[in-house]
């Protein structure tokens, strides 16, 4: 087995923070955001030769050299640098291979993974070959044995002889191009000549013909902001036809995964929606269409929104967007701007689905706009059945008809709080909710309170259901005797599950007999849909901050270094700001980074040339599960504004859009940002960013 450790290199550390003072560092957050090295391994590699020689190969995320830890009675570490190997010759036995892995800013992860050798032929193969459940067309091998070190996975593809290997008792995986019968061929090795093999023969590739997971439940919205076809989660509009007699060879049938409804379509070449003919829906308001697809075998998925009271032969009568690139065997939310359409959107009537003739599940398929003001949902407003109590601390809490019917609150019932004389100090109660509160959407909860004393500490405080993940928020009364609502902001809260409100009045002071009483505990939204971009982001003050190379997240042709971070100041103070509204503003302040493509002597700080000012209107739209982020707007960019996805300026044009492939770490706190230069260009510019 593997044993992971953490621990800082102190001196490193220290020495950092030392050669900078106070007005350098603005603040000692950036401790927070160091991160050792992630995903250590190691693989062997030993010749079947007798002789027992081993090559070691350390890999891992963040890391840039590693000290290898022989196992044997070698006392002194060898420091192999990140896509680097070392050799070493080992005598018969079993042994501990340590690998500490070491990242630039002196964090290090450690790792011991057991190595046999042996110049004995491996025995007592055992292999497991298994369909993933979960991934179309994967095949999963694991092999033990004893004497062996090694194993390489023939998986009998046409056109791929080579194999797969990985240390003994590990797993490796495979993704087969289609389903069908295969022979499969296991090498076991060690330190012998002769190697041990196993072979299965018609070996069953299987396809997942359909989701076995229910689609992504969408945000809650207004009902002003979404104009519904078909989901679970909003209220659907009249729909009157959903597979109409039009030629097509589409076959609708319903289907559910785990209670949520879905829509299966056999043999899609084209199928129609047809709302009301008498009465048009109004989608002139609405900013984006928004589905969710899985199929196995589509080769592209077309949507098309048909006005039929335009003129034949009008672009504003229908228009079609088509989705060329497909993701197979999982669920994929797709969100196209209506801008994009040509159609006329007062009256639509129509809407197809076009593909080549294969299934389709559809799912949440509804028209949305900004949310348009504050959200709100209830918690728990004490208006039917009471919650279930439970207390603590010898406090006592139950719901009574409302003592002042005045001011913020006009509502029939309400929590009556009691903190008797002596009450512990952390007394309160708490009741569970039936769904996870929705703290992906809403940042806020708000509670109305009474209170005979001001400045009396109200701690609300969420927990998931063994309370194993908590987040708490204090707020001070402001007024004795009145209602009024105090609004805690949980935007911070890590993700969990939370089905646990907890409440304490006057925290911190033994009870003294005195009455609070709490009523209408809402989550509360920030104006807008929340998600991991929304905020302000700035480029890692540290080196490799952003980087070039041939695979994504690699800086193998080209990395920023620490010295760029002041020499380049005026483009790592620049930041990128993502609104709740979906509004994306580049704020640039009076200089920039420039480059000679743009006009400049030389490359260096300047004033920032348009279009990449930051002055033209932009939005952008998130797909979290795709991990993309596209801005829209002309001049709209992250970090470098010569990148997008068609090349490089001044090579191509400027375009009107760019799409990045994102990922969040740190709480959210992190962002790494990928973009390919051209598609299939091998060109990939990798960014890291931190919340401002």
């Amino acid at each position: 087995m593997k044993t992971l450790k953490y621990f800082l290199s102190i001196f490193i550390l220290i020495s950092a923070v030392l050669s900078c003072n106070e007005d350098e560092l603005g603040s000692t957050d950036f401790v927070d955001s160091v991160v050792a090295p992630t995903n250590v391994t190691v693989v062997f590699d030993i010749t079947q030769d007798n002789t027992g020689l081993v090559t070691i190969t350390p890999n891992s995320e963040g890391a840039v050299s590693y000290d290898i830890y022989f196992g044997d009675d070698t006392s002194d570490p060898v420091n192999v640098k990140q896509g680097k190997n070392i050799t070493h010759i080992y005598a018969e036995g079993n042994y501990e291979v340590k690998v500490i892995a070491a990242g630039i800013t002196g964090l290090k992860t450690e790792i011991t993974q057991p190595l046999t050798v042996s110049f004995k032929a491996p025995e007592n193969l055992v292999v497991t070959i298994e369909n993933d459940a979960a991934i179309s067309k994967q095949v999963n091998v694991t092999a033990t044995a004893d004497f062996a070190t090694t194993f390489d996975v023939y998986f009998g593809e046409e056109g791929n002889d080579d194999p797969v290997a990985a240390n003994i008792g590990e797993t490796v995986s495979y993704i087969y191009a289609e389903p069908g019968i295969y022979t499969i061929k296991v090498v076991a090795k060690g330190g012998a000549i002769e190697t041990t093999e196993y072979i299965v023969e018609n070996f069953e590739v299987t396809a997942i013909l359909q989701p076995l997971m229910k689609a992504p439940t969408p945000p809650t919205r207004n009902e002003t902001d979404v104009v519904s076809i078909f989901s679970d989660k909003y209220t659907n509009i009249t729909v009157n036809e959903w597979n109409p007699g039009w030629g097509q060879s589409t076959v609708l049938s319903s289907f559910d995964v785990d209670g949520d409804n879905i829509l299966k379509y056999d043999y899609l070449n084209y199928t129609g929606i047809v709302t009301d003919y008498d009465n048009p829906t109004d989608l002139s308001t609405m900013e984006y269409i928004h589905f969710d697809y899985w199929t196995n075998d589509a080769e592209s998925i077309g949507f098309k929104i048909v006005n039929t009271n335009q003129a034949d032969g009008s672009p504003e009568k229908e228009s079609e967007i088509t989705i060329s690139e497909i993701t197979e065997g999982e669920w994929v939310s797709v969100e196209i701007p209506l801008t994009d359409f040509t159609t006329n959107m007062s009256e639509i009537t129509q809407m197809l689905f076009v593909s080549n003739g294969v299934t389709v599940f559809i799912d949440n398929l509804y028209f949305y706009k900004a949310p348009s003001g504050v959200m709100k949902l209830m918690i728990e407003d004490f208006e039917g059945t009471a919650p279930t109590f439970t207390d603590f601390g010898n406090a006592g809490v139950q719901v009574i008809s409302n003592p002042d019917i005045s001011g913020k609150n006009t509502s029939a019932t309400v929590a009556q709080f009691t903190k008797p004389s002596g009450a512990d100090t952390w007394a309160g109660s708490y009741f569970e909710v039936a769904t996870a509160l929705e703290l992906s959407t809403y940042s806020n909860i708000s509670v109305k309170t009474w209170s005979p004393k001001v400045g009396a500490v109200v701690k609300l405080k969420l927990e998931n259901s063994d309370a194993s993940i908590v987040y708490e928020v204090d707020m001070n009364t402001t007024v004795a005797n009145e209602w009024e609502e105090l609004v805690y902001d949980f935007s911070e809260a890590p993700v969990a599950d939370y089905v646990r409100v907890v409440i304490f009045f006057d925290f911190g002071n033994s009870g003294d007999d005195t009455v609070y009483y709490y009523d209408e505990v809402q989550l509360v939204s920030s104006g807008g849909e929340i998600t991991p971009l929304t905020g302000t982001w700035k480029l890692a003050p540290e080196a490799y901050a952003f980087k070039v190379g041939p695979a994504p997240e690699s800086g193998e042709w080209w990395a920023s270094s620490a010295d760029d971070v002041t020499a380049r100041a005026c483009l790592f103070d620049d930041t990128y700001v993502f609104g709740t509204d979906g509004s994306f503003t580049n704020v640039l302040g009076t200089d920039t980074w420039l480059e000679a493509w743009q006009g400049v002597a030389a490359d260096g700080c300047g004033t920032p040339i348009a279009p990449h000012d930051g002055s033209n209107p932009a939005t952008y739209s998130y797909d979290s599960n795709a991990g993309t982020v596209t801005l829209n707007g002309i001049g709209a960019y992250l970090v470098l504004s010569k990148a997008n996805n068609e090349g490089e300026l001044p090579n191509v044009p400027v375009p009107d859009s760019i799409t990045y492939n994102v990922t969040f770490s740190d709480n959210d706190n992190t962002m790494t940002v990928v973009i390919e230069i051209g598609a299939g260009s091998g060109t990939f510019w990798t960014y890291k960013l931190v919340k401002a």
